[in-house]
């Protein structure tokens, strides 16, 4: 298309406007991006994400604390019982010699026992941690609607 010198200058002038006009919509919409890119770290998702996150990380912990707990019973169950057995021992090494009553085989007997205490001491019985299959906590997905 041809256009006399006015037409021309008139017609540039609405080409002007109109990429102008495109130029503030393209701003307006990077705008609305770098908005969006901010205000996604304040999404609604993200704090359910979060309490997810945070009521995972509280049974987990609870978890373990009743499993430490329940480990310290057994050991101290255990400790307590040789302790019993080493104090019957105790007292069996004190009243035999001041009533100067042992034999060689209440040495041999007493030497055993403590032997055997040693080892159970130094082996305690076997405690394992073992792992459930079921999941303590539940997975979490973020889902698109075209998903």
């Amino acid at each position: 298309m041809f256009y006399c010198h006015d037409h021309f200058l008139q017609h540039r002038e609405g080409l002007n406007r109109q990429l102008e006009i495109l130029s503030n919509e393209r701003d307006g919409l990077l705008h609305k991006i770098e908005q969006q890119k901010v205000e996604s770290e304040q999404h609604a998702l993200m704090k359910k994400i979060d309490e997810w996150e945070r009521d995972s990380i509280t049974k987990i912990q609870q978890m373990a604390k009743e499993a430490k707990q329940t480990l310290l019973s057994h050991v101290a169950k255990f400790i307590s019982r040789v302790e019993q057995r080493l104090n019957l021992l105790t007292d069996e090494l004190r009243q035999k010699p001041s009533k100067n009553t042992f034999v060689d085989t209440d040495i041999t007997k007493w030497k055993q026992e403590l032997e055997q205490l040693k080892v159970l001491l130094e082996n305690p019985p076997d405690l394992k941690v073992q792992e459930d299959s079921t999941p303590l906590v539940t997975k979490i997905q973020v889902k698109t609607s075209t998903q």
